[in-house]
């Protein structure tokens, strides 16, 4: 009986002692995976800082081609861009803003909705546009909206009924609030960035690669 006890004490601290070391492995892994993140952050912002600060000092004139550097042994891209071509999402028509979807890759039908969606957001009157969307149609889907005032921020198109986050995703490097361009075709004016004498807010964007 003693003997049959002590193996089962023996088991037991054995279960124990690889819970242990399975817990501090975790742990390890855990802080490991918490240290890279971190350090990707703050060399994604190290190398925007890189971008603004150069194209500041005109050290080095850019187009919107990624420019590649190395940090700390890390090596990354930098693209940079002028927030005045592009399409400002408060001033374009929905004919301008449904052809920006169509260019994006989105059927006719769509981009016409998402257009006169974003049009219906932004107006102060309840009428609703032919494929738009005022406060009977949010209220009947579950959420709230239009505001009926213009977009604060390119972020929030993902609260328009047929725009969801991956819409926004692919609409951010082309559209802004700040802009004043209403023409589609101010986005040609991305990466000219050298050949304009007084250089209009700039947008630096860094991507790392570990």
């Amino acid at each position: 009986m003693a003997l049959i006890s002590a193996l089962w004490l023996s088991l037991i601290l054995s279960l124990l002692a690889i819970s242990i070391i399975l817990s501090g492995r975790n742990s390890a892994l855990t802080m490991s995976s918490m240290l890279k993140s971190q350090r990707a952050y703050m060399t994604a912002e190290s190398a925007a800082n890189i971008g603004i600060f150069k194209v500041a000092s005109r050290a080095q004139p850019w187009t919107n081609e990624e420019q590649s550097l190395e940090i700390d042994g890390i090596p990354a891209q930098i693209s940079v861009t002028s927030s005045k071509a592009k399409l400002d999402i408060n001033l374009a028509p929905p004919t301008e803003l449904a052809r920006l979807f169509r260019l994006l890759g989105y059927e006719a039908d769509m981009s016409e909705t998402m257009a006169y969606q974003m049009a219906d957001w932004r107006d102060v009157d309840a009428l609703t546009r032919i494929g738009g969307g005022e406060a009977d149609l949010y209220a009947a889907a579950g959420q709230p909206g239009p505001q009926n005032r213009n977009f604060r921020s390119v972020s929030e198109l993902g609260a328009v009924l047929s725009i969801g986050e991956a819409t926004v995703i692919c609409l951010e490097p082309f559209v802004t609030i700040y802009s004043g361009a209403s023409d589609v075709t101010t986005l040609a004016r991305l990466g000219t960035l050298n050949s304009i004498p007084n250089m209009p807010d700039i947008t630096s964007s860094a991507q790392i690669f570990e």
